[in-house]
Order: structure tokens, then sequence, then C-alpha cells
């Protein structure tokens, strides 16, 4: 599913469906118990001859709504790859700072002069320079950061204001901005040959939006003297975090759940190995080369990270697209701006109802590292369809699932498709996201066949997606325009009833 930018002050309305009755069994109760007996690391001993997950939130993003999406686990019951995760060296900084009294910015102070200081402090990864730029009413929000982003392997970082502005500050006074953080760390993309909206080379940093003041003493020297992070709550800004990496993510947690990296990390290379080889298969390419993920098996702390609320009680993954960094003084060169497009890169959260076992999360993270790939390859537009993102990263995560197929029969999905034709399911839209229950995995097997569909008639799925999700046309508008046939909604009928029905 897709998520919600952590700058957002209020989370926004939600709609959801919570899983039912009807859902598929799997040996030790339905989709959707937690049996109070049961500890999470025993349920993880199951099974993984059928899994469905479904995560359900919805909230408002920039004026995007971002609604609740289907994780349907795979069939397979091999036992995961072994770990490919080698331990973050824990950087040799110094000891965390206490910020200065008297102001650390150089007099005169200027904003341009101010700013710079921080970015090439940033940049360089300095921790003692910057820390010389924090007064103590900042020093332990960003002692956090700056650990929790060096346990993520940070090289260097940059920041833009967002609104405020300190024109015209000067000494004994003080101003209120809206800024922009980010990182580069150890699962930072840098935008491939194939990205339209930045150039090759450039880090796609994911950002989150801080409110900071910064006061001028009298003699003239700034700081940054007051220090919030926005709702929603980051993982970064709740509390220390621990990580490993594998050739193409970085997956992280919190340092009281470090034992889930160790069961779980290895896992995440083959999925995202194999999502980054699909677009490379199609002569698309994929813009970037890293993915950052980070897990919880605690419920709480899986709703309170990017404010999912209750409505994730059995949470099982969500991606988060984060804002790009504007243009500022002395910011790292390299760290691509919101010029083209507002977003960086993605967080992709997996949360209990994903870590039920290996297979679970392999495909969920199929799904959702093709939603992370998706936010880097092509700006979202206002009216986004579920239909055509959600169908997209749906199709993919079967192809996964069944070695490359789709929905072949006997597989989970078929048997879901068959059963949605006879109870009157017809070609897919976007409201029925909106249904309660189990008829949801309707609306997202349904979705993904439209993309077989159209394989199966000739026309290219990835460049369906691509331009149905840039232009906001519908997916059988965007396939008058393709090279092959149409996809019209009584040929999807036709073929969707004789393969399945």
């Amino acid at each position: 599913m897709t998520g919600h930018d952590p700058g957002q002050e209020q989370a926004g309305d939600r709609t959801g469906a919570e899983p039912a009755s009807g859902l598929p069994e799997r040996p030790g109760g339905h989709l959707g118990e937690r049996p109070d007996d049961q500890p999470l690391r025993q349920r993880r001993k199951w099974p993984g001859a059928v899994i469905a997950i479904v995560a359900v939130a919805a909230v408002v993003l920039g004026g995007l709504q971002y609604l609740p999406m289907l994780l349907s686990g795979s069939t397979e019951t091999d036992p995961a790859p072994p770990p490919a995760a080698t331990a973050i060296p824990q950087p040799s900084a110094s000891p965390p700072s206490s910020g200065t009294e008297n102001g650390g910015g150089s007099a005169p102070f200027t904003a341009t002069g101010f700013l710079r200081m921080l970015n090439e402090a940033l940049a360089d990864a300095d921790r003692e320079r910057f820390f010389e730029l924090v007064g103590p009413g900042a020093v332990d929000g960003l002692n956090l950061w700056w650990d929790n982003m060096a346990t993520l392997g940070m090289s260097g970082a940059g920041l833009s204001v967002e609104s405020g502005t300190l024109d015209g500050l000067g000494p004994g006074g003080s101003a209120d901005l809206t800024i922009r953080l980010g990182a580069i760390t150890l699962g930072t993309p840098r935008a491939g040959d194939d990205s339209e909206y930045a150039d090759a080379g450039q880090y796609l940093v994911a950002a989150a939006r801080y409110r900071i003041t910064i006061s001028v003493s009298a003699a003239g020297e700034g700081v940054i003297s007051g220090w919030r992070p926005t709702d929603p709550v980051k993982p970064w800004d709740q509390g220390r975090l621990a990580a490993v990496q594998t050739e193409h993510v970085l997956v992280a947690s919190d340092a009281n759940e470090a034992e889930l990296l160790e069961e779980f990390a290895g896992a995440a290379e083959e999925p995202a190995s194999w999502v980054l080889d699909r677009y490379a298969d199609a002569e698309h390419g994929s813009p970037i080369d890293r993915f950052t993920l980070f897990l919880t098996e605690d419920p709480e702390r899986a709703g309170t990270w990017f404010d999912t609320g209750d409505h994730n009680d059995e949470l099982a993954g969500f991606t988060i697209p984060l804002l790009r960094l504007g243009e500022a003084p002395g910011l790292h060169p390299r760290i691509a701006t919101d010029e083209e497009t507002q977003w960086g890169s993605t967080v992709v959260i997996v949360g209990p109802g994903g870590l039920d076992s290996p297979e679970a999360f392999r495909s969920l993270t199929a799904h959702e590292l093709t939603h992370a790939v998706d936010f880097a390859w092509l700006p979202v537009p206002q009216d986004r369809s579920r239909v055509i993102s959600e169908g997209w990263a749906e199709y993919l995560q079967e192809l996964w699932d069944s070695s490359g197929e789709f929905a072949p029969p006997g597989s989970w999905r078929a048997e879901r498709i068959e059963e949605c034709l006879a109870d009157g399911w017809g070609y897919p839209s976007d409201d029925a996201f909106d249904t309660d229950g189990a008829d949801i995995f309707c609306a997202y097997a349904l979705s993904a066949s439209v993309y077989a569909y159209a394989a199966e008639r000739g026309v290219d799925p990835f460049e369906l997606a691509r331009q149905a999700r840039s232009s906001g046309q519908s997916l059988i508008e965007v396939s008058e325009h393709l090279a092959g046939p149409d996809v019209a909604q009584a040929g999807w009928e036709d073929w969707v009833h004789s393969t399945y029905g």
C-alpha cells in the first residue's frame, strides 16, 4: 500500500476495511487473528501454504488519496534463502554534542551564510561542526536524528527551507522555520540513466519536515535553538535504530527489535533484485538501485510510525514517498532538488502482519518495492487511480508468487478471481477499493488482471502502467495510444470469464 507524507501535520480522513469472515484459512487460525496464547515468534513457524494479508489505512498526502492495499502472500513453501545481510559498521563519531550556549554561527549573522554553514557541515557529515550551530533547546532531538542517520550509514545530508524566513533577523532576535531535512544513507538511491526526473547519479534523498527556531545572540552569532519533528512520527525520531544492509536494501528496526534483522533482512534481497530485474528485462530500466525498509512486530509501534493508527492493527506493509529537498545555500551538489517532482525516495514499513513467515515477507516486499520504483520513475497525478497503481504492484507481485505467470490454474489468485466473478464482480473501479472485509481482495486481483489481459493481447504492461500513472488516464484510454490492440472493457470481460469463470 502507499502511505502519506510524514511532513503532513494531520493524517487526514481515514477509511478502511477490517479483515472479517470469509478469508482464506491458514494453520492456526483465520486471517487477522492474533490468538492471545500464541506469541508472534511462534506464529512465524506456521507453514506458508496460503497467506493473505490486508493492510487497511487511507490517508491524505498533499491532495493525493492513499487508500487500502491488499498484500497477498506467496504460495511457495521453500525456506527463506540464507541471509545476505551485513551489519553496518558503527561510525567512530565524537560523543553526542551538548550544543553551544553562546552560538556558533559566525558574526555578523546573515540568512544565506548561516544556512550555508549548516549545509556544508551536513554535506560532509561533520557532526562536530554541525553541533557548533545547535543550541541546548535543539540538541536532544538533533542528537537522536544524527545518531540514527549514522546507524543508517549516513555519508552526507542537507536541509532546505520550506516556509518562514530569516531575512531581517538580527542580534537578539529569533525566527521560526519549517525545513526539509534528509540524509544520504546506505539505502538512498541514485538516479539511473533511465530516470526522467533527476540527473543520472543524483541522490534521491528522502527528506522529512521539521519545525525549527533560529536565534541570534547579541554578538550576532546564530544557532538552532528549537527543534520539533512534525507529525506523524518517523522511525528515526522515535527511538534508537539498528540496521543491516543487503546489496540493494537497507533494512532497519527499532534497536529493541534488532532480532528481526537477523531473521528477515536477508530475505529482502531476493525480491528487491527480482523487481529491479523485471524493469531491466522489459527494457525500461529502473531509475533507482537502492531501497530502505523498516521492520516492526510491535502493533503499537506500527500504528505510530507514519500515523497508521488502529486502522492497521494487523498491519502488513505500506510505502511512504518522502519529499525532495529544495535549493539551498551550501547544499550537497549531488542531491536532487524538487524542481521537477516533489518526491525524493520512499520508505517501506513492514509491520506484524507482514512478518508471519519469510514467504509472506518476500511476497509483500515484491509488491511494496514495485511502488518504490514507481515513485522514483514518474510523478504521481493528483487524481491517482488505485486500479492503475495498486493493480500494477499486485500484478508484479503475482508474477513473483507464481514464477513469472499470472494466476495460473490452481494458484491462490486464480481461485480468488474465480470467486469474485461468481459473486458478480466486473471491471474494477477505484470505488471497489472502498469495499469492507474480504471483498477488497477482488479489487486488487481484478485490477491486476487487467495488466495480465493487456500482456496477453500483446500490449507492453510496463508502458501501459507508466503512461497511465503519469497521465491520469485510464488503462483503456492509454492503450488506445500504444502499439498493439486496445485494452477494451468488453474484451477483458470475455477474456477473464473464459480464463477464470
